[in-house]
């Protein structure tokens, strides 16, 4: 990273040189307090995304499963005990659950 790279990004809890000179203190009360500060002043015009990606990724979790089990119902009905939780069953919930947590680390990363 050059110069210009470093001064333009986001630096949280002190300068860059302090902390590869390990010229540092860590304390859990200033880092909580840093992560309030931030996400107080983050945490409106990040909602909006939040509930939209939720939004696509529960439409797109149903269609999936009405796909795999032809109706979203069935996997609740097991899960909840209504119904026999089958390998098929249990295959499509895996399946669904990996879709989840990498739609949910692409976002984490900002690719989504």
């Amino acid at each position: 990273m050059n110069k210009q790279e470093l001064s333009n990004a986001l630096h949280v809890g002190g300068s860059l040189e302090n902390a590869l000179t390990g010229n540092y203190k860590l304390s859990a009360s200033s880092v909580v307090q840093e992560a309030m500060k931030l996400t107080q002043k983050n945490f409106w015009p990040f909602l909006p995304a939040t509930l939209i990606l939720t939004g696509a990724n529960l439409a797109i979790f149903l269609v999936v499963l009405t796909v795999l089990q032809g109706h979203p119902d069935v996997l609740f009905d097991a899960v909840v005990g209504r119904e026999e939780m089958t390998p098929d069953i249990l295959a499509s919930a895996e399946s669904l659950s990996f879709y989840l947590l990498c739609s949910a680390h692409r976002f984490m990363l900002g690719r989504a």
